[in-house]
Order: C-alpha cells, then structure tokens, then sequence
C-alpha cells in the first residue's frame, strides 16, 4: 500500500465537503488531467485517492456498529466520488 499523509487527506475531504472555511481552500485544488488532488503545497496522486476511497468503502461496508462512524464512512466515500466524477 503506497503511504499518504493521513491528515492532508482529512482535511482534503474536509475540504470537499465544505467543513473548512473558503479561505483556507484556495491553495486546494484537483488536477483531472493527472488525477492529482494538491492540498496545503502536498500532492495526493490518484493511485492514493483510489486506494483511500477503496479503504473506505471497505470500512464502510464491514461491521460498523457506531452510527456515526459509518456516517463518516459514507462522506468520505461519497465526498471523494464527487470530488474524482465533477473534475472529470
């Protein structure tokens, strides 16, 4: 599994989602062309958003007993979803 900096990925889907304030976004942005999500000057390549939405997915669909943990699950999935479909 290649490594990602965790918390680049959060607040990328923070980001996404709209849960961080619009000025903190405007060096955010995602390159379609390459695939490439680039958050706070760090570049996540494709092949990390695929594994990352894959991991959640496959988190998503164990045994989640916590509602809210599964809730967070779904955002992610969905948030990266709409992030990879609306820049293509």
């Amino acid at each position: 599994m290649t490594d990602f900096n965790r918390e680049d990925l959060i607040h990328a889907l923070a980001d996404t989602v709209g849960l961080t304030q619009l000025n903190n976004t405007a060096g955010s942005f995602f390159d379609s062309g390459t695939g490439t999500l680039y958050v706070s000057g760090s570049a996540i390549t494709k092949t990390t958003i695929q594994e990352a939405l894959r991991y959640f997915e496959n988190m998503l669909n164990g045994r989640i007993v916590d509602e809210s943990v599964k809730t967070y699950y779904k955002t992610a999935v969905e948030a990266i979803k709409l992030m990879i479909e609306e820049k293509q």
